[in-house]
């Protein structure tokens, strides 16, 4: 048949899967039938390319997953050609052209030529090409030869059983550490995350190489497998399967990535659609996290199993009693016999406390690991509610031993879903944006982990204030409630915060904790945004937003555990958002409300006092550096209050040192990091420059094209000049190293130039981020003006892409509006920022209509197509 022909034929054959697939025929099904239909294909070619002369010498061998008979639709085709010696030019040219035919029916083929000698010597080094051996099949040629390479790289030979396990072990380990040991990320891949393809493969790996058996039923009929395992394997490979298949359908191409556009997709293909709390892809991906959160917890289960059984075979029970429950063996805890958690279901949260009370113990045998989870089904309400268990609860949550790790394995093993059923409705569920970069579950345990690390010697440098606040807490196990269920309302509707208050009050007035905790926990859960917020939204500078902030805190007590959850809440959410910048803002505001709290029974700190005080402190170091106070004086004529009240004494002197140093008419620039330790500060732009009112969107614009992320900007009058101050991070949120600084001063006084400034009003051009593009933000736009207030409060909430500050600056030059303070928040595919703007009189915009234009300019521009 020619290859016309043969690529109609298998044209018809994909296409018939294809629809079978969206007509919901089992996927088991079609991938096997698959595999099946290019099986007869190449034997039909190899009978049509090799001569029948040579065939006894040569053999056709599928390896990989198309050895195991498994083919996706763009799945690679993985080939052994066996040969007992080197090959005559006549068969090379043959296997070439039956090669080429493959490559010509658009099968994305993988082929090696080996001798049996050869799979062994090469296998030897590389578990890699033993692992594709051991799913070998052959396909055509030479039965004989395909034995002796069967033999060859046996267990016998190469390999043995307890090797190639240690082997496979360390690269699981290494595959999930790539993943960061997370099934959760936001574009999960189906093959190699935790919970994913490989871990299913890795078990039958295993059982091949040390039972000698190609199934899973096997092991089962042996009693090593339960019954409900296979099941659980069996259905979550099927349940891969079926998204590997439709995304590969999606894709046009092999694709085990889910990107966030074919999330959307897949979602729709298979019924899903948005409901009042969730979105059809939130729904769809809640289900495949569950569905990899199961898969790698069984995963675990069996290895420590098969680890039990192959390294540690010969190793003799060394058996240490512990009390009539539970015992150790050889350091890991398991059950006494076999009943204990249906005689004794206490035992299921003593485990638990047994682990964070006993540093000696390694972990949990398999054996026990297995009883948890078919167990987990007894922790009903009845259970929840029996006093010896919500004593139990109490001691775990006042262990010393990594109570996160323990609240973590509790997770693993099905129990604290189970005890805490709040906590079990939110497992997997997901937003769908890219701020909140885990699910709900994974953030919470997240949050504790952080909790914990502040305990720790080595995030003393990282988290200075955390670790030392912490160390200080009457009562740490209530920050670890707090922090347990501070998201725990989320998905149900309405604000989460409050739900999940009522929860943690319902929580602890159920375990009888004292009215004064529940009152902690209850509000720490109920205001665990407000710190952050304050800090990114509010001008922390003004001795209002200082005492309006402290006055909800209350007193030092609360401060302090807030400040811990914030900061352990923050850093869970997404990494890239804990930046130097919002560990200085978090710092100053905390600095700021203690010591407000601690002079709350004299009168707040006014503006005008402070203010007097920053002078004070400047003058004082200006003049210890040699300057006269007349000078200076001079040099301050005409600045604003504003500038001392944003800016620290030690700004001040370095910007005045610079001013007086400074002579001609050109701007004054001065880039400089302004850190508070290793982990703290940003770098400030400081530009002092005649009136210019391009000067804000010009800035702006040379930042971003310079790729550095603008964290805050302050903009101050002074006679007929204007002071710019910009605080920016470089793409890894650092301030900049030296040389980055040397290079930015030395662009922006080249691009400032007046002869080079219309080069930057042509907006930055650079292409959209391809997460975001999956994204539709509807530009929210608020602005009031306070009573009182000096400057009109404008809050935008739009899509992120490059350029916007500029976009935005520019749109205010057009409307006569001047930014004086710019607090810029990225969260994920949205900003969020806050700009307290004035008109050129610096008054507040106070003309309804003007600031209807602004908005409807904004609106409009913000919301135009994102390419």
């Amino acid at each position: 048949m020619e290859a016309d022909a043969l690529a109609t034929v298998l044209t018809k054959v994909n296409h018939q899967l294809d629809e079978d697939f969206r007509s919901g025929a089992p996927v088991e099904e079609l991938v096997r039938r698959r595999a099946w239909w290019l099986d007869r294909l190449l034997e039909h070619l190899w009978s049509h390319c090799i001569r029948e002369e040579t065939r006894p010498l040569l053999g056709l061998v599928a390896v990989g997953g198309y050895g195991r008979g498994e083919l996706h639709p763009h799945s690679d085709v993985d080939l052994l050609i066996l040969t007992r010696e080197a090959l005559a030019p006549a068969d090379k040219e043959n296997i070439e052209a039956f090669i080429a035919l493959l490559w010509d029916l658009n099968l994305q083929v993988g082929h090696s030529i080996r001798t049996p000698e050869q799979c062994e010597e090469d296998a030897a080094t590389d578990i890699k090409l033993v692992t594709n051996l051991l799913e070998a099949r052959q396909l055509a040629g030479s039965r004989a030869l395909y034995q002796h390479m069967k033999e060859r790289t046996s267990p016998e030979r190469i390999w043995p059983a307890k090797d190639f396990f240690i082997a496979k072990r360390r690269e699981q380990e290494e595959r999930h550490q790539h993943y960061h040991h997370s099934a959760y990320n936001l574009e999960p891949n189906l093959k190699n995350c935790p919970g994913g393809l490989r871990d299913i493969q890795m078990i039958g790996w295993v059982i091949k190489r040390h039972y000698r058996t190609d199934h899973l039923r096997a092991l089962m009929e042996q009693g090593f497998l339960e019954k409900e395992e296979f099941r659980t394997l069996h259905e979550g490979q099927n349940f891969l399967w079926k998204l590997r298949y439709g995304l590969h359908l999606l894709a046009g191409r092999a694709e085990d990535r889910l990107w966030l556009g074919h999330q959307q997709e897949l979602a729709r293909q298979f019924g899903f659609r948005d409901r009042p709390g969730a979105l059809a892809v939130e729904q769809f991906m809640e289900g495949y996290y569950r569905q990899a959160w199961v898969l790698g917890n069984l995963n675990e289960m069996l290895l420590q199993h098969f680890e039990e059984n192959i390294v540690r075979a010969c190793q003799a029970e060394n058996l240490y009693p512990i009390n009539d429950r539970f015992q150790l063996c050889n350091g890991y805890l398991q059950v006494s016999h076999p009943q204990v958690f249906c005689d004794h279901p206490e035992a299921l949260l003593e485990l638990f406390v047994l682990l964070g009370q006993q540093r000696k113990i390694k972990g949990v045998r398999a054996s026990t690991i297995r009883l948890l989870h078919q167990h987990a089904g007894l922790i009903d309400e009845k259970f929840r509610n029996h006093p010896r268990h919500i004593q139990l609860f109490l001691e775990l949550l006042r262990t010393s031993h990594d109570l996160p790790l323990q609240l973590r394995r509790m997770h693993r093993y099905g129990i604290l879903g189970r005890y805490l059923p709040a906590f079990g409705a939110i497992i997997g569920k997901m937003q769908h944006d890219l701020f909140h970069i885990y699910t709900v579950d994974a953030h919470t345990l997240e949050v504790l982990r952080n909790m914990g690390n502040f305990w720790l010697p080595e995030f003393r440098e990282q988290f200075p204030m955390a670790a030392r606040i912490i160390h200080h807490l009457a009562k740490p196990e209530l920050l670890y409630i707090a922090g347990l269920f501070h998201d725990l309302g989320k998905g149900r509707g309405g604000d989460h915060s409050r739900l999940g208050a009522v929860e943690a009050e319902q929580f602890c007035r159920h375990h009888g904790m004292e009215e004064a905790d529940t009152r902690l926990i209850s509000w720490l859960v109920k205001h665990h945004l407000l710190m952050s917020h304050t800090a990114q939204r509010r001008d922390i500078h003004d001795p209002a937003v200082i005492a309006d902030f402290a006055t909800v805190v209350g007193d030092r007590v609360h401060l302090d555990y807030l400040y811990t959850l914030t900061v352990a809440d923050i850093c869970a959410t997404n990494p890239k958002l804990w930046n130097s910048w919002q560990a200085m803002l978090m710092r100053q505001l905390y600095a700021g409300a203690r010591n407000h709290l601690e002079q709350k029974r004299r009168e707040p700190e006014s503006r005008l006092a402070r203010i007097s005080e920053t002078i004070a402190m400047a003058m004082a170091e200006l003049q210890r550096r040699g300057f006269f106070s007349q000078e200076v004086r001079h040099a301050w004529t005409g600045i604003e209050e504003d500038y001392f009240l944003q800016e620290d004494s030690m700004n001040i002197v370095r910007h005045t040192e610079a001013m007086l140093c400074h002579h001609g008419a050109d701007p004054l620039i001065l880039v400089q990091s302004v850190a508070e330790g290793a982990f703290e500060g940003a770098t400030q732009v400081f530009i002092r420059a005649t009136e210019d009112q391009n000067l804000f969107p010009l800035c702006s614009t040379l930042l971003e094209r310079l790729r550095l992320a603008v964290q805050d900007a302050r903009i101050y009058t002074s006679h007929d000049r204007r002071i710019y101050c910009f605080f920016v991070l470089d793409a890894q949120g650092r301030p900049l190293a030296d040389a980055a600084v040397q290079e930015l001063r030395r662009q922006l006084a080249q691009q400032l130039d007046k002869t080079a400034r219309q080069a930057l009003t042509t907006p930055v051009q650079r292409r959209m981020p391809s997460q975001i593009r999956h994204f539709n933000v509807i530009t929210q736009i608020t602005m009031h003006n306070k009573p009182e207030a000096r400057e009109t409060i404008l809050e935008i909430l739009t899509m992120d892409r490059p350029g916007l500050l500029a976009r935005i600056g520019r749109i205010f030059l057009d409307h006569g509006v001047q930014p004086q303070k710019a607090k810029i928040t990225t969260l994920g595919e949205r900003v969020n920022d806050v700009f307290f703007i004035t008109d050129q009189q610096r008054q507040p915009l106070l003309d309804p209509e003007r600031r209807a234009r602004l908005r409807e300019a904004l609106q409009s521009a913000l919301d135009e197509p994102l390419d």
